[in-house]
C-alpha cells in the first residue's frame, strides 16, 4: 500500500465509468440508455483504454435497436459506429467484426458490390480474412440469382461464373488454413466456413443446371466431414434434387430408401423426404393428367403421401419445430389424395355430396391428425373447418359434429332473432356457410345411427337456415334442398317430402339442377 501509484488518466476513468454504466443498462435490457452510455464513452473519452470496447458495445446496442424498431436511424448509426471502430482502433479484437457486420448490413440491403468492396479490404493473415473470402462468393451468387430472377440471363451468367471462381478460391484458402493451424477451435471455425462454401456451391450447380456435378461434390463433402453426420445429411436433399432434375426419379427413391436404412433418424431425413415427396407428387399429377386411371400415377402419389408424412413427423413430435405453412400444405395434399383414392367424384367437394364408406381412410386419418396438431398450436377457424370436414369424410360423425358445434359456438354466423347469416362474417369467412350445412349433415347422420328424434329436428333446423340464406339455384341451395328432402324421408314424412319435391320442380326445372351439380 505504500508503493507509489501511477496517475490515472482522465480519459481512462471516464471511458471505464461510462462503459460500466452501459453494461448495467445492457443487463437491464435498457438499450436506449446503454447505447447512449457506450457512445458517450467512445466520443468523449476517445483515448481511454476502454473506449474501443465501448464503441464495439455501442455497435451491438444499435444493432439490437435496429432489429426491434426497424428505424433507419439505428441501422445507420450502427454502421457509422462500425466504421469508426475499424478506423480508430484497427488493432481492436472486434475491428474485423465491425467490417463483417457492416458487410452483413450491406448484403441485407442488397448492396452486394459495396459489400464485396468492403470484404476485399480485409487482408490475408488478419482475423476474418477466410470468412471474407466466402462472403465475397456469397455476394456474387446473390447478385447472380437476383439478375436471373429479374429475367436478365446475360447479366446473371458472368456473375455465376465470378461466384464459382470465388467459392473455389475460398475453398482453397480454407483448406490451406485448416491444414496450417493446430488450434482446434480455429479449425472448427474454418470447417464451418468451408461447409458454407460447399453449401453455396451446390446450390449454384443446381441453379445453373449442372446437376451432373452434384454427386461428385457430395462425395467430397462426405469425405471431408466423415465424422459429422449432420453435415453429410444436409447434402442429401441436393443429391435427390439433382437426380430428380435429371429425370431419375426412381433412382432418387432408391437412394433415399438406402439413406433411411442407414440413418433413419438423421437430421436431414425430413428435409430430403419433403423434396422427394414434392417430386413424386408432381410426377403423379402429370401421369394422372395423361391417364386418370394410371396405376403408375397412383403409385407415385402413394409414395408421395408416405414421404410427406415422413417430412413433417419431427414437427408433430416436437412443437418447437412447427412450421405452420408446411404442415398446412401437407395436410391439404393428404386430404386431396384421400379424395382421389376413395374415388370421390369431382363434383363432390365435401362429404355433403358423398356418403360412401371410405375404402382407404389412411390419408384422411393422417390429415385429421395434422389439422388437430395445427389447432393446438396455431388456432384458426380454417383449420377447425378442415378438421371437421375430414372427420366427416371418415364418417366419424360424433367427432365431426362436436367440432362443428364448437366452431359455431364462437363464430356468431347466425344473427337472432331472424336467424339471418351475419353479412360481415360471411364476407370475412365464407367457408362458414358451407360448414354450417356440413354440421347439419352430421346431425342427420347421427340421427340415423342413434334413432334420436331431436337430432332430426336439429338437422332440419340447420338446413332451413341455410336455405333461408341462399339463392335458389346456387350449389349450396341444391345441397341443402337435397338434404332437407332426405331428412324428411328418413323420418318417414313421405307426403311432406313429395310436396317439397314438386315445389322444387316448379321453382327450378323438371330435371332439377339439370345435373350441373350432380343432383338431377
Amino acid at each position: 500500500n505504500n508503493l507509489p501509484r501511477p496517475p490515472l488518466q482522465t480519459d481512462d476513468i471516464g471511458a471505464t465509468a461510462l462503459f460500466l454504466t452501459g453494461q448495467v443498462f445492457w443487463n437491464q435490457d435498457r438499450m436506449y440508455e446503454a447505447s447512449f452510455a457506450f457512445d458517450t464513452a467512445a466520443e468523449t473519452y476517445a483515448s481511454g483504454k476502454r473506449a474501443g470496447d465501448a464503441l464495439w458495445q455501442a455497435v451491438r446496442a444499435y444493432q439490437v435497436l435496429a432489429a426491434r424498431e426497424r428505424r433507419p436511424f439505428y441501422e445507420k448509426r450502427a454502421r457509422d459506429r462500425m466504421r469508426a471502430l475499424a478506423t480508430r482502433y484497427p488493432s481492436h479484437p472486434h475491428a474485423y467484426d465491425a467490417q463483417l457486420n457492416e458487410g452483413d448490413l450491406l448484403e441485407g440491403a442488397s448492396q452486394w458490390p459495396e459489400a464485396i468492396a468492403l470484404y476485399r479490404k480485409i487482408t490475408a493473415g488478419t482475423p476474418g480474412y477466410e470468412e471474407s473470402q466466402f462472403r465475397i462468393g456469397r455476394c456474387f451468387y446473390a447478385q447472380a440469382r437476383a439478375a436471373a430472377a429479374a429475367g436478365k440471363p446475360d447479366d446473371a451468367t458472368p456473375l455465376y461464373k465470378q461466384a464459382e471462381e470465388q467459392l473455389r478460391s475460398a475453398e482453397s484458402e480454407l483448406v490451406a488454413s485448416i491444414e496450417k493451424t493446430l488450434d482446434a477451435q480455429i479449425r472448427q471455425q474454418f470447417n464451418g466456413f468451408l461447409f458454407q462454401v460447399y453449401h453455396q456451391y451446390v446450390q449454384l450447380l443446381l441453379e445453373t443446371k449442372r446437376t451432373g456435378e452434384v454427386q461428385a461434390l457430395t462425395a467430397k463433402v462426405e469425405d471431408r466431414f466423415a465424422q459429422d453426420p449432420a453435415r453429410i445429411a444436409a447434402f442429401w436433399p441436393f443429391r435427390i434434387q439433382a437426380l430428380q432434375a435429371d429425370g431419375k426419379l426412381d433412382e432418387a427413391v432408391s437412394l433415399f430408401e438406402e439413406i433411411l436404412r442407414k440413418q433413419k433418424d438423421a437430421p436431414g431425413v425430413a428435409n430430403a423426404a419433403g423434396i422427394l415427396a414434392r417430386g413424386l407428387d408432381q410426377a403423379g399429377a402429370d401421369e394422372l393428367t395423361r391417364d386418370p386411371v394410371s396405376k403408375l400415377g397412383d403409385d407415385y402419389w402413394t409414395k408421395a403421401a408416405h414421404y410427406y408424412v415422413l417430412s413433417i413427423q419431427p414437427q408433430l413430435d416436437d412443437p418447437s419445430k412447427l412450421r405452420v405453412p408446411e404442415l398446412e400444405s401437407v395436410a391439404l395434399r393428404l386430404y386431396a389424395y384421400g379424395l382421389h383414392f376413395n374415388h370421390v367424384p369431382d363434383l363432390a367437394g365435401t362429404f355433403v355430396d358423398w356418403s360412401e364408406k371410405p375404402a382407404k381412410p389412411e390419408m384422411w386419418d393422417k390429415a385429421a391428425e395434422i389439422y388437430a396438431k395445427l389447432l393446438e398450436l396455431a388456432p384458426k377457424y380454417e383449420f377447425e373447418v378442415s378438421l371437421a370436414r375430414t372427420l366427416g369424410f371418415l364418417q366419424r360423425w360424433t367427432d365431426a359434429e362436436r367440432r362443428y358445434a364448437s366452431l359455431f359456438d364462437t363464430q356468431n354466423l347466425v344473427t337472432p332473432p331472424d336467424n339471418k347469416f351475419n353479412a360481415a362474417v360471411v364476407k370475412a369467412k365464407g367457408q362458414l356457410v358451407w360448414a354450417y350445412l356440413e354440421w347439419a349433415v352430421c346431425e342427420h347422420r347421427l340421427a340415423l345411427e342413434d334413432k334420436q328424434t331431436d337430432r332430426f329436428t336439429r338437422a332440419q333446423t340447420l338446413i332451413e337456415r341455410v336455405l333461408a340464406n341462399t339463392q335458389i339455384g346456387e350449389k349450396l341451395w341444391w345441397q341443402a334442398k337435397y338434404h332437407e328432402l332426405r331428412a324428411m324421408m328418413d323420418r318417414g314424412e313421405y307426403d311432406k317430402a313429395d310436396v317439397k319435391l314438386r315445389d322444387v320442380k316448379r321453382s327450378t326445372s323438371a330435371t332439377f339442377d339439370e345435373n350441373k351439380y350432380g343432383y338431377q
